[in-house]
């Protein structure tokens, strides 16, 4: 997240207001958008338009040094570590006390794999190996934000070896070969998004044509000069404002439809001057003093966000998100006026051999750290005797326990996939569902151990149902819904988390996928409502709570995403003459939601994480749920 040099700062490159102001535009919906205010649902886009900023200024710079015969590998570097690790050091330092103090032995874990990929300017793969950047799971992340730093961080080490070597070409030539680069990206981003969704939006092969476009508009503004042009600058900035406003997190990113923010900034960075309306608009005051801030801002939102969350259990009160994103904009000035400038400044007193050993000892020590706080089981030792037995339900993950005896489950990871002809069971009940069926088909399986088990992870049982993130769900659900035309059972058990998806659409999908079971003649349905979702992870409130494991207890869940899909499936199931089985009504009293339940090994939570049964959970509720007539097994 490169601030945009002043003449002074590079002599050569001319400081455009304008280009700060466009840093603003970014990183507030970023920030707004990680607090959940706001009306930016698309505040990710911000860092696409980092990104373009950050090529366009690096290849202004570089082919200011390369033209002049100033151009240096090592001084590059070294500007690049002065830019963004004395900063970066400070936050990371600064989160250290706090993740320690606050987290949960496997968030503390996930904290210090993150560090360590921070260290190795390696984060964006960490995160793509382990997280979704829009899951519930992702507002725990002290430094999920740092992904994008080791994007451009990569582009750094590349890029400046890649403009030297072909400068020979010539302006045009070279022009035309990033563009070929950027475009077979752009590709390779197209085809990703259908099939590896999680490492297409973290890793650089699949970004790096948001930076080539900075590149592009850098070379044609140097072949040409800055020309103003106020119809293309305003088209540009509208251009970026609609899908800052109107994109949101099921917009398939990056892809084609990133090239509406990214040619919108082209098209500033290239006709947007300070004499056109945009570059006015972008020049004002406020605009540009955040972002002269911005890289620094940047920084600290994430940590306060994300700390505020777990301090208090996921439920911040009212008021404090948008106390604490203006928050990030004060530290971020303290940062950028104590941390940014004295290490950048020409007066200062730290010269090139400092820098690099400095950085590099940096680097090393918060590598050190990570390694070792990902590696020893130190923070688990710092719990109770109570809150480690708590701590290991959280790190069970019961994959196994889901496939069931015949591997009736498909994973996340698998992109697609049959299930075996056993897995139909004796015919008589058949449970169709995703994770959260999975989860609870052990405890059916106790009471009837010949039922049948179709669950997919991500996949609710829906025809017609689409997404990018699971591009394998149309060919599962084909897949089972053949099955059950050649077989139809004497019931069917449909299950999914329904929160997860948009409760309009969940209607009319249901209504179609119940429609066809009806005309395939299968009568007997049963719909399950989604589990209540405990935030952070059941375990992780119990702990914090001081909850023990002598006596049943309840724990506050949320149902901001559960309501209205619930309320969706109800009304379609009732339409087709399916039974719908609510689960919050019977386990939860307002808010508070029974959290340890009876099993035969005791006292164990219902969940494992945010909403899927453990292994005691699952055989709890389905014993409730035949005991109470609502899920006739037999």
């Amino acid at each position: 997240m490169t601030r945009p040099l002043a003449a002074p700062a590079h002599p050569g490159v001319a400081y455009r207001p304008e280009i700060d102001g466009l840093r603003a535009v970014a990183v507030v919906p970023v920030i707004l958008f990680h607090a959940g205010i706001g009306p930016f649902r698309g505040g990710f886009v911000g860092v696409d338009i980092f990104f373009v900023i950050s090529g366009f200024l690096i290849t202004s710079i570089l082919m200011t040094d390369i033209a002049g015969g100033h151009y240096s590998i090592a001084n590059f570097y070294e500007k690049r570590a002065r830019r963004i690790l004395p900063a970066l050091f400070v936050m990371l330092a600064t989160c250290l006390p706090f993740a320690w103090a606050w987290m949960l032995p496997d968030q503390w874990h996930d904290f210090a794999q993150s560090l360590t990929g921070v260290s190795l300017f390696a984060s964006n793969i960490v995160f793509w190996q382990g997280s979704d950047y829009f899951a519930a799971s992702s507002e725990y992340m002290p430094l999920l934000h740092t992904w994008s730093l080791a994007v451009e961080e990569q582009y750094y080490l590349f890029f400046p070896i890649f403009l030297a070597a072909l400068w020979p070409l010539g302006p045009r030539r070279l022009l035309w070969l990033i563009a070929a680069c950027a475009f077979a990206s752009l590709l390779l981003s197209e085809w990703a998004w259908r099939h590896l969704p999680s490492a297409n939006f973290y890793l650089a092969p699949t970004r790096v044509w948001e930076l080539f476009a900075g590149s592009i508009a850098a070379i044609i503004v140097r072949n040409r000069g800055p020309r103003a042009h106020q119809g293309l600058a305003m088209a540009g900035l509208i251009g970026v404002a609609v899908s800052l406003f109107l994109f949101d997190e099921t917009v398939p990113f990056p892809s084609v439809y990133a090239l509406l923010p990214i040619v919108g900034v082209m098209a500033i960075l290239i006709w947007g001057t300070a004499e056109t309306w945009a570059g006015r608009i972008l020049a004002n005051r406020l605009f540009t003093s955040i972002g002269l801030i911005s890289y620094s801002a940047y920084l600290w939102h994430q940590p306060l966000l994300t700390f505020a969350r777990i301090r208090t259990l996921g439920q911040p009160p009212a008021g404090l998100m948008p106390m604490l994103a203006l928050a990030s904009l004060g530290l971020g000035y303290l940062s950028w006026r104590y941390v940014e400038r004295p290490f950048r400044g020409s007066s200062s007193r730290f010269d090139r051999r400092a820098i690099f050993t400095l950085s590099l000892a940096g680097l090393a020590l918060f590598l050190a750290i990570g390694l070792w706080g990902s590696r020893t089981q130190a923070k688990q030792a710092s719990l109770s005797a109570a809150q480690r037995q708590l701590a290991e339900y959280g790190q069970s993950k019961p994959a196994k326990l889901y496939a069931g005896p015949r591997h009736c489950y498909i994973g996340a990871a698998q992109s697609s996939g049959d299930f075996g002809p056993a897995c139909g069971g004796s015919g008589n009940t058949v449970i169709w569902a995703d994770s959260h069926g999975a989860a609870l088909a052990p405890g059916l399986r106790a009471l009837v151990p010949d039922i049948g088990q179709f669950t997919s992870a991500a996949c609710p049982p829906l025809l017609g149902y689409a997404d990018p993130a699971r591009p394998g769900c149309t060919q599962i659900n084909a897949f089972v819904l053949d099955h059950l035309r050649r077989h139809p059972p004497r019931q069917l058990i449909l299950f999914a988390y329904w929160g997860n998806h948009p409760h309009d659409d969940i209607h009319g999908l249901l209504s179609s996928t119940l429609a066809e079971l009806n005309q395939m003649g299968i009568r007997r349905i049963t719909v399950i409502g989604s589990m209540p979702e405990f935030t952070p992870t059941l375990p992780q409130r119990l702990i914090a709570t001081g909850a023990t494991l002598d006596r049943p207890n309840r724990a506050f869940s949320s149902d901001s995403r559960t309501g209205p899909a619930d309320r969706a499936v109800a009304t379609a199931a009732r339409e087709h003459g399916a039974r719908f089985v609510p689960l919050r009504s019977r386990l939860c009293r307002d808010d508070l939601c029974e959290a340890l339940v009876a099993s035969p090994k005791g006292l164990v939570p219902l969940v494992w994480d945010t909403s899927h049964l453990s292994e005691g959970g699952s055989l709890y509720l389905a014993r409730r749920l035949t005991a109470e007539g609502a899920l006739p097994l037999k």
